[in-house]
């Protein structure tokens, strides 16, 4: 229940071998299981909704990847690893995840350009021009974001992205799941809501 509760309030694996005395492996082992039980949302996103992309990693060492966001004006969220920035991968994911009958807020970026096309009203904030309006809250998740990455590991870790966008995700979508260590267990292994 220690190690548990510690992942909830955002321990690095460092931390827990050193209060815990549990091997880094074990502790690595175990955050990966707590991440896998996490609930997903599974509604699509409605009402003022922000997007935008960001990288994860560094190009020179050649783990570089995207991730497209997306975030009511509510709170809730929704991650996802993108290939590319073309318009068709861009359309494909809010087609998925946001409901047509959604304001949206983006930058100017081309791929967002035809999305009122399906029904979306669209606002678009020139990032160019220092304009950062529409997006502040996607952008603000991006840094907090990166930071806990760079808190939790030191570095970007290819191989935990899926667990660690899914993480970020039920901690906006479902915040009472990481209150206590009893509040998770009834979530998401006996999955009472």
């Amino acid at each position: 229940m220690s190690l548990l509760a510690a992942w909830q309030h955002r321990a690095t694996p460092g931390d827990c071998v050193r209060l815990l005395h549990l091997s880094y492996p074990t502790v690595q082992r175990w955050f990966r299981r707590f991440r896998a039980a996490l609930p997903r949302e599974e509604e699509k996103l409605r009402g003022e909704v922000e997007v935008d992309e960001a990288f994860f990693g560094k190009r020179k060492h050649m783990n570089q990847v995207l991730v497209m966001g997306m975030r009511e004006r509510s709170g809730k969220l929704r991650l996802r690893h993108i290939p590319d920035r073309e318009e068709g991968t861009l359309e494909r994911v809010l087609l998925q995840e946001v409901d047509t009958a959604t304001r949206l807020h983006t930058d100017a970026w081309s791929g967002y350009l035809n999305v009122s096309w399906y029904g979306y009203a669209h606002e678009v904030c020139n990032h160019a021009q220092k304009d950062f309006s529409g997006t502040a809250r996607i952008e603000s998740e991006w840094s907090r974001m990166k930071r806990h990455m760079r808190k939790l590991y030191g570095r970007f870790h290819l191989p935990y992205l899926e667990e660690l966008l899914r993480e970020w995700e039920a901690r906006a979508n479902f915040p009472e799941v990481f209150t206590t260590p009893t509040a998770y267990l009834k979530v998401c292994l006996f999955r009472v809501r």
